[in-house]
């Protein structure tokens, strides 16, 4: 079972069949180097394209502005540990809009008060679900496949990889009987996943796949 983030690094150097693993988070080889400069983005990733239970929080967004002259009647300022927003709990439309005045990224919605649901970054491995280690393993796999063993193969291999994972975690999470989702990924419906037919619910896109651009 991984439990730091220097197992997390050799689960992916054993993935791309590397020669070497790592004694600690500080040893002089370059494959800790290369671990070290894509782990932040691949941990980032998996938490964003999915719904994992430990990193999610809920706060009352406070900070508000009425608007006039704008789509939505409010703006709000988005907690400060905020990594990727999920729903309002009352399931208001919302969108995330940058600022020019304030130069930071609000939450504009007609909700007057609105507990926003949203994700973290979990940093903490022993929280993590058997599927978001390995969607991270194999997302940071992906990205050190090329530079550590030169087989670029194996760097779509591993984000195919991780992208299933990330993928059975969406689909897990739609068709929960919780919840009443508005949205279906394209990469679910190229699985046959139609979705619901009642879309009153509204909840913000998961982020993207690995080596997948967001449109």
């Amino acid at each position: 079972m991984q439990e730091s983030a220097l197992d997390i690094y050799n689960a992916a150097l054993s993935a791309v069949h590397a020669k070497g693993r790592l004694a600690t988070l500080t040893d002089n080889k370059k494959e800790r180097y290369e671990c070290e400069t894509w782990y932040d983005l691949v941990i980032r990733t998996v938490q964003e394209s999915a719904y994992w239970p430990s990193s999610k929080a809920t706060s009352l967004l406070e900070d508000q502005v009425v608007l006039t002259n704008r789509h939505f009647a409010y703006s709000y300022t988005l907690p400060f540990d905020h990594l990727r927003p999920r729903y309002l709990m009352s399931y208001y439309p919302f969108e995330l809009m940058f600022d020019l005045d304030t130069q930071q990224t609000l939450l504009y919605t007609d909700d007057p008060t609105p507990y926003l649901v949203y994700s973290f970054l979990q940093e903490e491995v022993t929280q993590w679900l058997p599927g978001q280690i390995m969607a991270t393993i194999y997302g940071l796999a992906g990205h050190i496949a090329g530079p550590i063993t030169g087989r670029g193969e194996l760097i779509q291999k591993n984000f195919n990889l991780a992208n299933q994972f990330l993928t059975d975690a969406q689909a897990a999470y739609i068709n929960s009987e919780q919840l009443t989702i508005d949205f279906v990924p394209d990469t679910l419906k190229a699985r046959g996943y139609a979705g619901p037919d009642q879309r009153a619910n509204y909840y913000y896109p998961f982020g993207g796949l690995f080596g997948v651009v967001n449109a």
